[in-house]
């Protein structure tokens, strides 16, 4: 289950329009992170990557070191992020805000060149959509891999944790992290995880 653009701002209680969404963030500014020689080389490349998708306007190459680092994700969050929580029959069955630094169970994390979910050893897939209004909705999906390699990195063919060969935009998700554009990037605003999904 993955949410359009409009159903989650309206369950974020965000505005639909990313230009209004600009202007109501420009006054809070982005959480800070500790100064360049202090942080560890990984979160100074990731923040450098960050950097750089940003300009380029690049929500693949933003989301990719978002989940990499947890500099990038102190300084790429909103100062406040929505939790929602959606039961099988795809009700809300929880929703809170919490403040960015509060936010300590971001469920993804990056192992080499493949994405594992951050409670467990299962393998993650990923989605990234871009709404015309510069939104960005990155969909996880838990998996196992065949082990049936073609050669190098590759793992095989992905299957979710019910069984199902994995389908781009067709499998039911675990979760969606929603992030809205700022004046200059974007930022993580949303963490919704469907509970239940397998």
């Amino acid at each position: 289950m993955a949410l359009t653009f409009p159903q989650a701002c309206k369950i974020l209680a965000l505005p639909a329009s990313a230009a209004l969404l600009t202007v109501g963030l420009t006054g809070h500014g982005m959480a800070k992170t500790a100064t360049a020689s202090t942080l560890p080389t990984h979160d100074r490349l990731a923040l450098q990557a960050a950097a750089k998708a940003c300009a380029a306007q690049d929500p693949k190459a933003f989301v990719h070191a978002f989940i990499a680092s947890p500099a990038v994700r102190k300084k790429y969050s909103a100062p406040q992020i929505a939790l929602v929580r959606y039961g099988k029959d795809g009700k809300v069955i929880a929703s809170n805000k919490v403040a960015a630094a509060a936010y300590t169970r971001f469920p993804i994390r990056q192992l080499d060149y493949y994405f594992k979910a951050a409670a467990s050893e299962e393998y993650v897939e990923l989605e990234i959509n871009q709404s015309q209004s510069n939104q960005i909705a990155a969909d996880w999906t838990r998996v196992r891999y065949d082990g049936k390699s073609e050669g190098g990195d590759d793992l095989g063919k992905a299957f979710t944790l019910d069984g199902k060969p994995y389908q781009v935009g067709s499998s039911r998700t675990d979760g969606q992290l929603l992030f809205e554009p700022t004046a200059s990037c974007w930022q993580l605003t949303g963490d919704i995880r469907f509970v239940g999904t397998k």
